[in-house]
């Protein structure tokens, strides 16, 4: 029972259950299938480290273009008007119908979308959580984010693709000044 009490005090203090504080993984999902198969391997892997479990208060959230919401598991939620997330409670799956910034203004580049959907029209519900991580579908989560609530931003310019274009950086600094 002691043990069960000091597993339970450090989960307060230290960085499991935050009693009202939630993380989301956000998430652009694109019309058609092609996304599908890493929106489930997200999910396997969030349920097998743990990191859906209510300690860990973790969701995650697809942004999803309309045309592709057919697609999503079954077990992916809508967010709907008045929506507040579950605190307290083991993670869920949920999505939003979300048209990206590429089908609306041309000009930007199809990466974009996946930034843009953390501000962009419709996307006022996220700012409930205390932490979000915008993510590649093309990624999956590691033990490593269990118990994980960074303070601030922590961004990972160093990765190469893209991220040297002055489109993108202006782009990213329009995002963290919304």
């Amino acid at each position: 029972k002691a043990l069960a009490e000091i597993d339970e005090d450090d989960l307060i203090h230290v960085g499991g259950f935050k009693g009202e504080d939630r993380r989301a993984a956000v998430f652009y999902v694109d019309k058609g299938k092609g996304a599908i198969a890493n929106v489930n391997w997200w999910i396997y892997s969030w349920k097998f480290i743990g990191l859906n479990v209510a300690k860990e208060a973790f969701d995650l959230v697809m942004m999803v273009h309309p045309a592709a919401i057919q697609n999503l598991p079954p077990e992916c939620k809508e967010v709907t008007e008045g929506f507040h997330p579950n605190f307290g409670q083991a993670g869920e799956c949920l999505y939003k119908p979300y048209v990206g910034i590429t089908y609306r203004d041309k000009s930007y580049d199809g990466y974009m979308n996946s930034q843009e959907c953390l501000f962009g029209p419709g996307s006022e519900f996220l700012s409930q959580y205390k932490v979000l991580l915008r993510a590649d579908l093309d990624t999956f989560p590691t033990p490593r984010l269990l118990g994980y609530w960074p303070e601030g931003v922590v961004a990972d310019k160093g990765y190469g693709t893209m991220m040297g274009l002055d489109t993108i950086k202006d782009a990213l600094r329009s995002l963290a000044c919304s």
